[in-house]
């Protein structure tokens, strides 16, 4: 364990190095208004029921929020994790060494970059420890080697539940442990095992009734790494893809790997190819059924595989994002699982009396094979770290992974124009190169047209820059806040104009009534300012006065307040 602890800790010394990224700064924006930790049973901050994520914002936000304490509990998460990758293949292969290289070969893979970086990403790295700690304590529970079932029994309640309320794909979990049972040789259809099931039933239910009276939808009315108009059963049909397509993004990851990965019918992958992977879905699952008694354990891993990637596959058209390297961690258990099978039967082989020279050296080269494959990935995961350091690399090399990715396009396009403050002529080339790309596959996204509207507007072309802000308005945005933002620089550009005040006015008090945004004392200062401009310094102390009633402790609002005083008395500030 120590071992694995020194081996995630060498390769993970660029996580340090990352900001916040993405949804970071949306979920720790919401955590800030709590005002209890009872505020957890809620939703996240894009309505998901996850209690687990909310805690470890909240609680890391106590402690000072500051990055590299997200970095040091997310990382000891993902080595959790690898933890229970390492455990759960000892518990079912019985070999230490075998086991060692399972954990080792999970915790190294470049699609585990993201959830170690990341710590939106944090609540995965804990429902891929409890789902592997579950299956632990049920086959221990089930084995009848404890003398007081019951609490490997608790324990596995525990992190079922906890997984659960981490991350939806541990809804996984329950046919897993049937898939234990099958593994062990127990009987499914008895009546001990029939009571434990209703028993996990009743678990995974009430986890669904309470996240029904949370409002979580069940269905993603507006993914945007999808077209709003995409048909379900194109989803469906293109399910086998996703998976075999993750799967690559594991096995060899280079230039593969991509976040926030777009899907659009027929472009994206020509729709004849789609019936050739469901072809090869049911053709792996024929041979599994075929050869589960000849290699139960490969078998296993492969199972694993498919069933913990079900849930987030679309196999159910759920609108969950097609290609993200942040749904293969969980799968890829059973992948590890597989490798360990292979290096088990190999060091088998090895011991066995008599053995032959070219059996022992085909032995040797498998060994070396797998552990070859894996090390030859190292700088693939500390490249895809690097890009962590500014995120919208992360989003270009996203961009570059297959054709059509009009998401990730537009999301570094969008992350540059409005967080780049030196918006030199060649950063405003790239962004609008990037957000008219996006643009040709997906004109209706909101933060294309905010960026090209924020381009237009460094440029000094005004009347373009408003109509593009205007444009984005009634578009379909992926958050609150990137609404909120295109209706701010709407305004600052109208304010560049005399005879816009009054326009600039009408956006401004949309803004001004999202009194519990972040960005609400902004938008006081804005108002002040343009009253300001209009020449009614009575109504900027009146907009300075109200905006401190709701910020009493912000001295920006309150340096402000006295400057505006001053020049109303003729006084210097």
């Amino acid at each position: 364990m120590l071992l694995l602890a020194a081996v995630v800790l060498l390769a993970f010394q660029q996580v340090f190095k990352a900001p916040f990224a993405f949804d970071d700064s949306v979920s720790i924006a919401q955590i800030r208004k709590f005002t209890s930790w009872r505020e957890i049973w809620g939703p996240d901050a894009f309505m998901f029921f996850r209690p687990v994520k909310n805690l470890f914002f909240y609680l890391v936000e106590q402690i000072g929020g500051e990055p590299w304490r997200y970095h040091w509990v997310n990382l000891a998460a993902y080595y959790l994790a690898a933890c229970g990758v390492f455990g759960l293949t000892l518990r079912l292969s019985g070999n230490v060494l075998a086991s060692f290289a399972a954990g080792a070969i999970w915790a190294l893979s470049p699609t585990g970059g993201t959830v170690a970086v990341w710590a939106s990403c944090f609540n995965i790295n804990i429902a891929a420890a409890s789902m592997a700690f579950c299956a632990i304590a049920y086959d221990v529970m089930r084995s009848g080697t404890s003398r007081h079932p019951a609490l490997p029994g608790a324990v596995a309640s525990f992190f079922l539940l906890l997984g659960l309320l981490s991350y939806e794909t541990a809804i996984a979990t329950a046919p897993l442990l049937v898939l234990v049972d099958l593994f062990r040789g127990r009987k499914v259809f008895s009546k001990p095992s029939s009571f434990i099931y209703v028993g996990i039933a009743a678990i995974v239910l009430t986890w669904l009734v309470c996240r029904q009276l949370n409002g979580v939808p069940g269905v993603r009315a507006q993914n945007p790494s999808l077209a709003l108009d995409m048909p379900s059963w194109q989803l469906t049909a293109s399910a086998p893809y996703f998976l075999w397509t993750h799967f690559l993004m594991w096995a060899a990851p280079s230039e593969r790997l991509e976040t926030f990965g777009s899907y659009l019918w027929d472009r994206s992958v020509p729709a004849v190819i789609l019936p050739f992977c469901w072809i090869l879905l049911i053709s792996a699952v024929y041979l599994g059924v075929r050869f589960w008694k000849r290699a139960p354990l490969l078998i296993f891993g492969a199972a694993w595989f498919l069933i913990a990637a079900f849930p987030s596959g679309n196999f159910v058209p759920l609108k969950n994002t097609p290609y993200a390297d942040y749904y293969v961690p969980i799968p890829s258990i059973g992948l590890c699982i597989m490798m360990a099978a292979i290096l088990r039967a190999t060091c088998e082989r090895l011991r066995e009396p008599g053995l032959t020279r070219p059996a022992m050296g085909a032995a040797v080269a498998t060994i070396l094979a797998i552990a070859g494959w894996r090390l030859a990935q190292l700088p693939v995961l500390t490249d895809w770290l690097s890009a962590w350091e500014i995120p919208p690399r992360v989003m270009a090399r996203t961009a570059a992974a297959r054709p059509h990715q009009y998401f990730a396009q537009a999301v570094m396009a969008y992350d540059i124009a409005f967080t780049d403050q030196d918006k030199t002529p060649e950063i405003l080339d790239l962004v609008e190169s990037s957000a008219l790309a996006a643009e040709k596959d997906m004109p209706d996204l909101g933060i294309i047209h905010a960026s090209l509207g924020e381009v237009a507007r460094c440029r000094g072309q005004r009347e373009q820059a408003i109509a593009l802000f205007e444009k984005a308005l009634v578009s379909r945005h992926t958050g609150i806040d990137t609404l909120l933002w295109s209706r701010h620089q709407l305004v600052v550009t109208l304010m560049e104009e005399p005879a816009q005040l009054d326009r600039a006015y009408a956006n401004l008090l949309p803004l001004l009534r999202q009194r519990d945004h972040k960005d609400h004392p902004k938008y006081v200062l804005l108002a002040a300012k343009l009253m300001r401009q209009a020449g009614k310094p009575d109504e900027e102390i009146k907009a300075l006065e109200k905006g401190l009633q709701y910020h009493p402790d912000n001295a920006d609002i309150l340096a402000e307040l006295e400057s505006a005083r001053a020049r109303a008395t003729n006084k210097p500030s």
